[in-house]
Order: structure tokens, then C-alpha cells, then sequence
């Protein structure tokens, strides 16, 4: 359960507006408008609570062109005395009219034409089935490993979300735009359509998700630290979770009952102008 809470706050946000159309750029119709003040992310650094310490899991580097334009990420997973450390490079590439047109690792690049047809088991059928006043998506319907509908209901605040700028440096939101011209057609695929709709336009600060029975499985909090341009230095996110475990042998069989978890993880980001 480590990395669900970086993970949640990374699907509702970068995902989430990584699929954004040509409306982005402006207000988001009622929504926030992205930061006038432009920032690009390059060091994305998470701790996570062990022992009473945070202690450093994972960081993530970008690097930018002369141009400002995202060339590559490299993310690493911090090992131990016994495990070596897990890094990844994603390289981006541009086209002549500076298009992306193939992001991956060096050694396996894809088209972004076959990346947005990107499916995930856990979010391609499932739907918004609420917004706030700013459009961003609220309440939404997903389903579990198992299948089972769960309902993920979120909160934000109202800063302009953090990463618009960034992923706009990737091309990534100039790609979506050419797609979503013809978002109507009945061959865009399903999970497309729920990406677009997942949009947000402002930082999440609370996320819980509930099964169908009522019962909360997952209650993330997140607290930000701005800077003065209104962009989060800071992230401290505090999760319970609760799931089913065996609590008791009885007649030689296994008992099952609820547990609890607590989780504390703090990510620390770092831009340039």
C-alpha cells in the first residue's frame, strides 16, 4: 500500500490533466485558470514515514530543453543495504513541428497515437458521476482488482493545479488537443472519454474510496506548502486504510475481520522559471 497515496494524488492530477483538450489553456469554462505564473517541475522528491523517520523512497528528475521543452525523466526507487536501486529513463520525443510524437524508454519508444489508447482495468469503465462548481471531478465511479464498483469522492482546494505547466513542456496537452476534435466520434475508445473527463483544475487535498457496501477503504489527506506563486513546495499526505485480513484461527480455519493501517508520506517538489 506504499505508493497508493503519491499514486492516487498523481492519477487525479497528472493523468487527469495529462488528457485535458484545447479548453486548458483558457479558464476550463467555470474552472480555475492555470497559474499565470509559469513553473516547470524538476525535482519531485517523496519520503515516506518509517520508524518515526521520514526516510527518502523515491525521486524523480526532469530535464529541460533550451526551449523549455521536457526531454527526459528519470525516475528512481531507492533500495536498501540488500536491494540495489530501480531506475527508469523516459525519453521525449518531438517531431519537426515540435510535436511530441514518441515517449518510452530508449530502448522501447511509442507513439503517443498508441498511448492514448492506453487501457487501464481499474478506471476504463467506470464514469464522473459528479463535478463541483470548477469542474472538477468529485465523485467517481471505479472498479476493483475483483471487479467490484467502488466510488472515489475527492476534494480540492483552490490553487490552480501544480503540473499544468509541465506537462504543456511535454507536449502532452497539445497531443490530446488533436484528438479531442473529433472526441465525439464513436470509435474514440471508452477509456479515453473517462480521461477526459477526470480532468481537474485545482490540487486535490482529500480523497477517500468507498466500497459497495458504504465502507471507506482508503482516507487520504493531503496538506500543501505554497510559495509565494501559489505553487506547492510541499506535499504531506497522512492515509487509513482498512481491509480484510485473518484475525483468529478457529477449528483450524482462518477468521477474517477488518484491519486498520495508517500511512505518512511527504513529497517535496521543486521547480524552475
Amino acid at each position: 500500500m506504499r505508493k497508493e497515496m503519491f499514486a492516487a494524488l498523481l492519477a487525479l492530477g497528472l493523468i487527469g490533466v495529462s488528457c485535458s483538450s484545447d479548453d486548458s489553456s483558457s479558464n476550463n469554462g467555470n474552472g480555475t485558470r492555470p497559474n499565470q505564473h509559469i513553473k516547470y517541475i524538476t525535482n519531485v522528491d517523496t519520503f515516506y514515514l518509517e520508524d518515526g523517520v521520514m526516510e527518502q523512497d523515491s525521486k524523480v528528475v526532469m530535464q529541460y530543453s533550451t526551449a523549455n521543452r521536457l526531454e527526459s525523466m528519470q525516475s528512481t526507487e531507492l533500495g536498501s543495504e540488500d536491494e540495489p536501486n530501480n531506475t527508469g529513463n523516459i525519453k521525449f520525443v518531438y517531431g519537426a513541428s515540435s510535436k511530441l510524437e514518441k515517449v518510452g524508454e530508449a530502448s522501447e519508444l511509442k507513439l503517443v497515437s498508441d498511448m492514448l489508447l492506453y487501457k487501464n482495468d481499474a478506471y476504463k469503465m467506470g464514469k464522473v458521476l459528479k463535478y463541483d462548481n470548477r469542474k472538477n471531478p468529485i465523485e467517481i465511479l471505479v472498479y476493483n482488482e475483483e471487479k467490484e464498483q467502488d466510488i472515489l469522492k475527492v476534494t480540492y482546494d483552490e490553487k490552480p493545479f501544480f503540473a499544468f505547466h509541465t506537462l504543456r513542456a511535454a507536449g502532452i496537452i497539445e497531443a490530446i488537443d488533436g484528438v479531442s476534435l473529433n472526441f465525439a466520434a464513436p470509435s474514440t475508445p471508452p477509456q479515453l472519454k473517462l480521461a477526459k473527463e477526470l480532468i481537474p483544475t485545482n490540487n486535490p487535498v482529500a480523497l477517500q474510496i468507498i466500497d459497495h457496501t458504504g465502507r471507506v477503504l482508503t482516507d487520504l489527506k493531503i496538506t500543501y506548502q505554497y510559495d509565494d506563486k501559489n505553487y506547492p513546495k510541499v506535499a504531506v499526505m497522512h492515509a487509513t486504510h482498512q481491509y480484510e485480513a485473518i484475525v483468529a484461527i478457529k477449528d483450524n480455519k482462518p477468521v477474517y475481520g477488518w484491519k486498520t493501517s495508517t500511512e505518512e508520506s511527504k513529497v517535496n517538489l521543486t521547480y524552475k522559471e
